[in-house]
């Protein structure tokens, strides 16, 4: 087994209180989720770096009940399948106005939250039920 960085362990009850108030996170993709190089070759195919960490930190997120979203201006083909691997509940890739696209991401989670919540949403009120049942979780992986 191998032990996952230190800042992973598991969440103090302080941090998972201050967590608890938030709905959702999100955010940019390219130096957030990889280092922004984009190569491309000459036939103009893109390849893009993403870490695999990430996943694990996204995962984290949604196992307490948080929305997770990401905001791009490229439109990427290459992003939009990692992200929809990662399992990001809210994935807009080419948007011209992030700002725009921001405000339409907030109207619908607060309507969402207003009324019934969406299937993503029940799923994450679902897990972070199961989380807070479970207690402490360790995090290791087993190689």
């Amino acid at each position: 087994m191998v032990d996952w960085p230190s800042e992973w362990a598991p969440l103090s009850q302080e941090i998972s209180d201050k967590l608890s108030k938030l709905k959702m996170v999100i955010f940019d993709v390219d130096g957030v989720f990889t280092d922004g190089t984009i190569l491309r070759d000459e036939l103009g195919n893109e390849q893009r770096r993403f870490s695999v960490l990430d996943g694990h930190g996204i995962s984290r997120l949604k196992d307490i009940g948080i929305l997770v979203g990401v905001v791009s201006r490229e439109p990427s083909e290459i992003t939009k399948s990692r992200m929809e691997k990662l399992k990001i509940d809210e994935i807009h890739v080419g948007s011209k106005d992030k700002s725009v696209t921001l405000k339409e991401i907030l109207n619908s989670v607060i309507s969402i939250s207003e009324g019934q919540p969406s299937q993503s949403q029940q799923q994450s009120i679902a897990k972070k039920e199961e989380a807070k049942e479970k207690g402490t979780k360790t995090h290791k992986v087993e190689r």
